[in-house]
């Protein structure tokens, strides 16, 4: 099992560190968004809701290397028994490499390969810890960006894949993604030459929506 106390230490970390003299890109971000989750016996809905910071550094040969952390809230519903929903809040790390490729003045070739864990509890009415999840995703995104003035147009496609298990009333069960691939748009507006607001919409098996601050150096 992860060690609670080395994810809060990293995420300890992020903070202090994340200032332009050290990084070359830094961004606060929340977002939310609903997929099914298969167990063995049956189908959940997962909403999930998530806030955090990253950052990155640039590297020699332009790709973007970068960790996330922060905290997330977790809802499971079964849709056949909608009595056995379940809460979890918890914390997430990720690290990532990211490669955007111009291929003109106004267009850009975006890619990202991202790791993350995940971990939770759900608490009891005296607030002590009852059952546990977590799960560890990896996704490949594709984009391409078109550049209009201050704002930027990106249509993508995402894979992913989740592997996780959760523990209620003393019985674990392992999950995945139902559906893997997932398409969507992320649309920049630059606020500043060297900081813009994003806003991201995504399909998988339902609607997903991040809202996020940057700035690059």
């Amino acid at each position: 099992m992860f060690d609670r106390s080395r994810l809060y230490l990293l995420l300890l970390l992020l903070v202090p560190t994340a200032a332009p003299a050290y990084w070359t890109g830094i961004a606060a971000f929340f977002g939310e968004g609903e997929s099914d989750w298969q167990f063995s016996s049956n189908v959940q809905q997962a909403t999930h809701r998530y806030y955090g910071l990253r950052i990155e550094e640039n590297s020699d040969v332009d790709v973007r290397i970068g960790a996330s952390g922060g905290f997330f809230s977790l809802r499971l519903r079964d849709p056949l028994n909608p009595a056995s929903s379940e809460k979890f809040d918890g914390e997430f790390l990720s690290f990532y490499l990211r490669w955007p490729v111009s291929l003109t003045q106004r267009v850009t070739l975006h890619s990202q390969l991202n790791y993350q864990f995940n971990q939770g509890n759900s608490f009891n009415d005296m607030g002590d810890e009852e059952d546990q999840i977590d799960w560890s995703e990896l996704s490949l995104r594709l984009g391409l960006g078109l550049q209009l003035g201050r704002l930027t147009i990106q249509p993508y496609i995402l894979q992913r894949s989740l592997d996780g298990d959760v523990t209620i009333n003393d019985l674990t069960s392992r999950f995945d993604l139902v559906e893997q691939s997932r398409q969507g748009l992320i649309i920049d507006y630059q606020v500043e030459s060297n900081a813009y607001i994003r806003l991201a919409t995504g399909m998988q098996d339902r609607q997903s929506v991040y809202f996020g601050l940057v700035t690059e150096y």
